[in-house]
């Protein structure tokens, strides 16, 4: 599925478009050193407790796809739906916040 890049960020004003391209360069540091970090395993990882936040309005991922993902993600413990786009964490990042936080306390 391919999407008008803007499109995607329907909610997001420009300013916070180049927060996020700066941000771009952090990203690259971070994958290089976590390609230096241990393997994940089961055990390190696949024990964690699983949920999901599907953004209702993504026209990035749409809702099928989204439902794919958590399908095929075993043991999702809990899915929660907020009205957001693809950018959640730009155009709403308090309300994120609050339902991150919502389900860390509920599964932690």
């Amino acid at each position: 599925m391919s999407a008008n890049p803007l499109s995607i960020r329907s909610h997001v004003n420009s300013h916070k478009i180049s927060l996020r391209m700066l941000l771009n360069r952090f990203e690259s540091m971070l994958m290089e050193s976590m390609s230096k970090a241990k393997k994940f395993t089961y055990e390190r990882y696949g024990s964690a407790p699983r949920v999901y936040i599907a953004c209702t309005e993504d026209l990035m991922m749409s809702a099928s796809f989204q439902r794919c993902m958590i399908e095929h993600n075993n043991k999702v413990k809990e899915v929660m739906e907020i009205p957001e786009d693809h950018m959640a964490v730009f155009s709403k990042p308090k309300e994120l916040s609050q339902s991150i936080l919502e389900l860390a306390s509920k599964h932690a």
